[in-house]
């Protein structure tokens, strides 16, 4: 969505945006990284040339397994760009540069916007790209891909204790990293800017049902990416739990709802009882949902987000 709101091309088309969970910390990829992709994609197919018709012979399946065999083929030296394989590139017409460069620049249309993220956005894509566990020296190999020349103040900024699996650390750095301090940063951005209707939320509650994940196992119990999608929904899982996921559910569907219809999560045909502020960062104004009850707090994970914005989301 955010890649709409920096576009020029759909200027008009709507006239506020809803973002959810967006890694705006992940680098798009440039063009000629992009074309290294799909030529390896194509060797996957075992297609040859600029002829598109070989890959079109091919069935949904066959595609899907080529993606998946080359996902984490390195294009660059870019370790964010595994966890978001296939996705905008920066092609100088349709999106014209990184997008935590445009909110920085100012080069987005200005309007009320809704955006946040879920408290263990990482987990998902640590755990999915080591199934069994991250060693030491995988975690700081990891750290130093992410800040080259300064991993060892990365390294001081998030100690480990855990000495046989660093799974939980680096999932911890990559929801600071790229979705929690990313997109604080982007949204004080906003207001620097003047998009001052913008309303920024932390959703930090696990399912207690399970059953939901599938095969990522892992997730049961944590707060992954796209854990909220159930509640805005609600979907048949978050209906047959507890009563305070239930409130929960219907809190948010009524803040989204409100926003969709009026731009403003508070305004609609049902009030909620806990208002929503635009988001200040000097104020009481991001929206923590959780159970047993969600709350309007003034910070979260201060510290570290101030310690990103120091450090720089760019290596």
């Amino acid at each position: 969505m955010f890649i709409h709101i920096m576009s020029p091309k759909t200027d008009g088309l709507f006239r506020a945006a809803i973002v959810e969970s967006a890694p705006f910390a992940i680098p798009y990829r440039s063009k000629n990284e992009a074309l290294l992709l799909t030529e390896k994609v194509k060797e996957a197919l075992k297609c040859k040339g600029a002829d598109m018709s070989c890959i079109r012979s091919k069935s949904v399946d066959e595609i899907s397994e080529a993606q998946e065999t080359v996902m984490f083929k390195k294009t660059s030296n870019k370790l964010a760009e595994y966890f978001e394989p296939y996705g905008p590139i920066v092609d100088g017409d349709e999106v014209q540069m990184q997008p935590m460069d445009a909110a920085k620049n100012g080069a987005f249309r200005k309007m009320p916007v809704m955006l946040g993220t879920v408290s263990e956005e990482g987990v998902l894509f640590v755990y999915g790209a080591w199934k069994l566990r991250l060693t030491k020296p995988e975690y700081e190999s990891a750290l130093t891909l992410l800040h080259p020349t300064n991993h060892r103040q990365l390294e001081a900024e998030y100690p480990t204790i855990n000495t046989t699996d660093l799974r939980p650390e680096l999932a911890q750095v990559l929801t600071d990293y790229l979705f929690t301090c990313a997109t604080r940063n982007v949204t004080t951005n906003f207001l620097r800017h003047g998009n001052n209707q913008t309303y920024l939320y932390v959703f930090d509650h696990a399912t207690t049902a399970r059953g939901g994940w599938g095969n990522d196992t892992y997730c049961e119990g944590h707060v992954c990416h796209a854990e909220e999608l159930g509640y805005v929904f609600q979907n048949s899982i978050v209906g047959n739990t507890t009563k305070d996921e239930a409130v929960l559910s219907e809190l948010m569907e009524m803040y989204w709802t409100n926003f969709a219809y009026n731009m403003d999560p508070n305004v609609g045909l049902k009030s909620p009882r806990l208002s929503w502020p635009p988001y200040n960062p000097k104020g009481t104004t991001l929206m923590y949902l959780q159970t047993p009850a969600s709350d309007v707090i003034p910070q979260y994970r201060q510290q570290q987000c101030e310690f990103w914005d120091d450090f720089g989301y760019n290596p």
